[in-house]
């Protein structure tokens, strides 16, 4: 029988396992993330096997890291993200799949989705390396003219804004689309459990990693978007 997060510690605690320094810190973090996951979970909504399998994810990560030397800080971020991950991606499956009549017709509706939601960021990735482009053309210009003594600091005020709104902007698209890779995850995943020779699978899991790939281009242009911002002091 498959033992839960809190069974596991639970063992460690009573049989006494003699753990070190790094052991220990780990084993506090890690009831911090089972902690965690009930609540990211919404509690009562979440089925127990998927908050076990969060549970265990977040052992299991955490103690890797720990076992490659990792800090107490190093360990709870692994955990964190190891442990979650299963719990959301569990979760989104089941608010979508409630709209559906069936699972294939849920399957079918939600890889619809998921390609026109890629499609949609896709573009809005293509747009965002246009714009960033054009706002490093503005930002060095007016920093070389200042250095001439020919931009008030007022413009330079006006310019910082538009680049700060642009970062809020950018964050909160980056943060829909992870939290969307997490389902696209879900689905591939569950996909494969119940139909491992789908034909469907090989196609999601080319819109998973083109979602991955697309974030992965946003964070660079935010990344962008800060040094310009930093260079305006």
């Amino acid at each position: 029988m498959q033992k839960n997060g809190y069974e596991i510690l639970k063992l460690l605690l009573i049989n006494k396992v003699e753990v070190n320094m790094v052991q220990r810190s780990f084993i506090r973090n890690v009831s911090l993330i089972v902690a965690t996951t009930f609540i990211l979970s919404g509690c009562a909504n979440m089925p127990q096997e998927s908050l076990g399998l969060g549970a265990l994810r977040a052992v299991a990560c955490g103690l890797g890291v720990a076992l490659f030397g990792g800090n107490g800080s190093d360990i709870a971020k692994a955990a964190a993200i190891c442990g979650t991950i299963e719990v959301i991606g569990e979760q989104l499956l089941k608010n979508r799949r409630e709209k559906y009549a069936s699972a294939e017709e849920f399957y079918n509706g939600e890889i619809k989705e998921v390609q026109l939601f890629n499609t949609e960021k896709e573009h809005y990735k293509t747009q965002l390396v246009a714009e960033v482009h054009q706002l490093k053309v503005e930002t060095q210009k007016m920093l070389s003219l200042q250095k001439n003594g020919q931009t008030d600091q007022q413009a330079l005020k006006n310019q910082k804004i538009v680049l700060q709104k642009k970062q809020e902007e950018v964050d909160k698209v980056a943060k829909n689309m992870k939290d969307e890779l997490k389902f696209q995850q879900a689905l591939h995943a569950k996909i494969k459990k119940e139909k491992p020779k789908d034909s469907r699978l090989a196609n999601l899991e080319k819109e998973v990693n083109k979602l991955n790939q697309t974030i992965a281009e946003v964070e660079k242009q935010r990344s962008q978007l800060a040094s310009l911002d930093d260079d305006l002091v």
